[in-house]
């Protein structure tokens, strides 16, 4: 941020020119978006692919530099590039997806026309009319006021907003962006299960016709359930493997194994099934009625699926296994 301070005294317009490879789009946007919100000109410089600007310098000369700075294009604009190559603006779920990428670049602008300007061009892109972009806009604003508490303007709160709100993606033009936020906590229930799988190895065909192992959000307890789905010996990584060896040494306590098995894997398929609820809750307000018919039945169809698996009053409570 001071930074970004020091260089809009001096000048309005800023161009970026960062390598253009996923760590490099990451820094551009993020300081792209810094210095939005001190009110400057934005626009981004593409190097060719290996280069960086020192290399391009010294190999083409200052003019080799000076071409590609008339070739610059605006922070948005490039985002939108991105997002468009990566084909997300196809359909419903892409078109979600993408204006969660550009949304925090339209938030960081503090310049009234710049704004404007974003979001029409959001609006042009995505489908979506510019009020509810608007609408959109202005609600994450007042949730980052209300999560920041005592940090600085405009930072966001996407390292720990607990889940709501768009995170902000960067990454290559290939990944098509990468998210910003870190990986997953570690979850006790995949935690329970794993370590009953260790302990009881004749219930792992039950639990892999239960739940897949790409189910686990925690990637050593994904790994080591893979390894248990194989029959495979160990995990292929050391991280994996330590944790096998810690889980087996833990003795088990669970009286009544295969409840256990069974509560773990509905929470597991019901945690997919709400975070898919809630996403269908998001593209409701950007569908047309066709579109909102069948995301109602969707939705309908996956809470139906949970009362199956628990039971009616168990599913509405929505409560983690026990043990």
């Amino acid at each position: 941020p001071e930074q970004a301070r020091l260089l809009r005294r001096y000048t309005r317009h800023v161009a970026l020119a960062y390598d253009a490879d996923a760590p490099g789009l990451k820094s551009t946007f993020r300081a792209g978006d810094e210095l939005l919100r001190q009110g400057a000109s934005v626009s981004v410089v593409t190097l060719p692919p290996g280069e960086d600007p020192d290399t391009l310098v010294r190999t083409g000369g200052a003019e080799a530099f000076q071409a590609l700075l008339g070739e610059a294009v605006d922070v948005f604009e490039r985002k939108i590039q991105l997002v468009e190559r990566k084909g997300l603006l196809r359909t419903l779920e892409g078109r979600r997806e993408a204006l969660d990428r550009l949304l925090p670049t339209i938030r960081a602008a503090q310049d009234p026309i710049t704004r404007e300007l974003y979001i029409s061009r959001a609006a042009e892109r995505s489908g979506v009319a510019k009020e509810v972009l608007e609408q959109e806009v202005g609600r994450q604003e007042a949730r980052g006021h209300a999560g920041t508490g005592a940090r600085g303007h405009g930072e966001s709160d996407a390292r720990g907003h607990g889940g709501t709100g768009p995170r902000e993606y960067y990454g290559s033009e290939e990944e098509g962006g990468v998210p910003a936020a870190p990986p997953p906590p570690d979850v006790p229930v995949e935690r329970t299960l794993v370590h009953l799988l260790l302990a009881q190895p004749e219930l792992v065909a039950r639990a892999r016709d239960a739940v897949a192992a790409t189910e686990f959000r925690h990637p050593y307890y994904r790994e080591v359930t893979e390894a248990l789905y194989a029959g495979a010996e160990q995990p292929a990584s050391a991280p994996a493997r330590a944790l096998w060896a810690e889980l087996a040494a833990e003795p088990l306590v669970e009286q009544h194994p295969e409840d256990v098995l069974v509560a773990c894997a509905s929470w597991m398929l019901d945690r997919r099934a709400t975070e898919r609820r809630a996403e269908i809750d998001r593209l409701m307000d950007l569908a047309p009625p066709e579109e909102k018919a069948r995301l109602l039945r969707e939705k309908q169809e996956l809470a139906a699926a949970g009362e199956r698996r628990y039971g009616r009053k168990a599913f509405k409570a929505q409560r983690e296994p026990r043990y």
